[in-house]
């Protein structure tokens, strides 16, 4: 069987949607000491090697993860689609019951699976400390198999992939439920002039107070899925609306909240990619 080594974690089916005529993207990494754009292929651009493979203690990786993720892009390549040709006709797109499922799962992944968030200082060191917990209390019940449990103390860093790794495996229902009931909202550009970028944490949230929620009608949640379109979740009880958008403020707005939230952001454009990967 084919293991996938290479795992986008923004995939190459809305990577697509960001290029520019001649098939690249303008990229710039913030850990790039050269602090240079680079023209790259979707394919070469928020990618890692083995990000979603689990390891057991023999180091064998097993890329399950990886392969579900694919077949999901495969379903959700043709409502991305519909989206876009919604937003050319300025319509709703008129998803059915099961490619609203699809999204709404696709969404929600989307916002958790990416390193920016999977590598959150504090979700390790809960996993750490899980894990060391976990340790302790078996040194407890089993004081005879002390030396043994000592043996699995190094193995932290791997439970800790595989802890993260297993969080990817579902959404639970109460989200796709949230998702539901605020809808599918259709966010696009009028103005010829402006893009959107794509960051390595794409989902961008904006009014979450503090006790706010997905559930307060004021808190937005959009995933750019073209240059030219964005679609979050809606703001009344219709299952899908759109919006149009040619506040020159409101774009750059969006933009570098995505980059502020990125560690590498992405553009049809070097010169947008520049101004956003330095905004004052």
């Amino acid at each position: 069987m084919n293991q996938p080594k290479r795992h986008h974690f923004v995939p190459e089916v809305l990577l697509k949607r960001f290029m520019d005529s001649a098939g690249w993207v303008h990229a710039y990494s913030k850990d790039d000491p050269d602090a240079k754009i680079r023209k790259e292929r979707p394919c070469n651009v928020f990618v890692r090697r083995h990000l979603y493979s689990t390891e057991d203690q023999a180091g064998a990786k097993d890329p399950a993860v990886e392969r579900e993720f694919s077949q999901l892009e495969t379903l959700i390549g043709p409502i991305l689609d519909k989206f876009e040709n919604a937003a050319a006709r300025n319509d709703v797109p008129n998803l059915t019951p099961e490619e609203r499922l699809v999204w709404h799962y696709f969404f929600a992944l989307q916002f958790k699976r990416v390193p920016d968030f999977l590598h959150r200082p504090e979700f390790v060191a809960d996993a750490e400390s899980f894990f060391h917990q976990t340790l302790d209390e078996l040194r407890r019940k089993y004081p005879d198999r002390v030396e043994e449990i000592d043996g699995f103390s190094h193995e932290a860093s791997r439970f800790v992939k595989n802890a993260q790794i297993g969080a990817l495996q579902s959404v639970s229902a109460e989200v796709i439920d949230v998702l539901e009931a605020r809808g599918i909202a259709l966010l696009r550009l009028t103005s010829p002039n402006k893009a959107f970028i794509i960051g390595s944490r794409p989902v961008v949230q904006f009014a979450f107070r503090k006790g706010c929620t997905l559930r307060e009608p004021s808190t937005e949640m959009w995933l750019p899925i073209s240059s030219r379109l964005l679609v979050g979740v809606g703001h009344t009880n219709a299952p899908e609306s759109i919006l149009s958008l040619d506040d020159h403020a409101a774009v750059r707005h969006v933009n570098v909240a995505i980059a502020e939230q990125s560690s590498h952001i992405a553009s049809c454009s070097p010169k947008l990619t520049r101004s956003v990967a330095f905004a004052k």
